[in-house]
C-alpha cells in the first residue's frame, strides 16, 4: 500500500519528532559515566525511574557537602550557561539530605534536595527543587530540577522523611 503524500511542514513536524524522541531516548539511557541507578522499584511511583529503596536516614548537612554539590551543579551547567561562573552559584540552600542504604552488595545511595542556580540569572533560578545522587563513595551527581515534583527524582522513604508530602502531595500520586 503506497504511503499518503505529505506536506513539506507535515514532513519536518515529523523529522522534529523523530529527533526530538531520539534525544530523550538517549537522555534517558543516562550519559557515560553516569551513577548506575538500582533497579529495585517496589517503592518507586507509577511512570517513575527506578529508585533505591531499603532504610533511610536524614543526615547533617556540612558546607564541604554544599561546596560539592555546587561544583556538581557548576560541572553540568556550564554548557547551557556558559556565562556563568562557579563562584556565581547560589547554594545549594534549604537543603535535605539523607541516605538510602545499600541492600546486599549495593552500595549506599545518598540523596541531597534544596534550590540553587547562578546569582543574577533568574532562568537558572526558576523550578526546583534541585536533585543530587551520590553512589557509595562516588562524587556527587546533579540529577536535575523537578520542576516541584521531587517525587519523581528521590526515593519514597526519604521523600516521607524530609516531610514533603505536606509541602509537594502524597508520594503515590507522583507522575513527576
Amino acid at each position: 500500500m503506497k504511503s499518503p503524500a505529505r506536506s513539506p511542514s507535515a514532513r519536518a513536524a515529523l523529522a522534529f519528532g523523530c529527533v526530538v524522541t531520539a534525544l530523550g531516548i538517549a537522555a534517558c539511557n543516562g550519559a557515560e559515566g553516569a551513577p548506575r541507578i538500582r533497579d529495585v522499584s517496589a517503592d518507586a511511583p507509577r511512570g517513575a525511574t527506578a529508585l533505591p529503596s531499603g532504610p533511610a536516614a536524614r543526615l547533617p548537612f556540612t558546607a564541604a557537602i554544599r561546596k560539592q554539590l555546587a561544583d556538581a551543579y557548576f560541572s553540568s551547567q556550564r554548557y547551557a550557561f556558559p556565562n556563568e561562573r562557579r563562584v556565581d552559584v547560589v547554594g545549594p540552600l534549604d537543603v535535605s539530605y539523607g541516605v538510602v542504604w545499600g541492600v546486599d552488595s549495593q552500595p549506599s545511595t545518598y540523596y541531597a534536595v534544596g534550590s540553587t542556580g547562578f546569582a543574577g540569572n533568574q532562568l537558572s533560578r526558576q523550578g526546583g527543587p534541585h536533585v543530587w545522587r551520590k553512589e557509595g563513595d562516588a562524587a556527587w551527581a546533579y540529577v536535575g530540577d523537578t520542576g516541584l515534583a521531587p517525587c519523581s527524582k528521590v526515593p519514597r522513604d526519604l521523600y516521607i522523611l524530609w516531610g514533603f508530602e505536606a509541602k509537594y502531595g502524597n508520594y503515590s500520586d507522583c507522575r513527576g
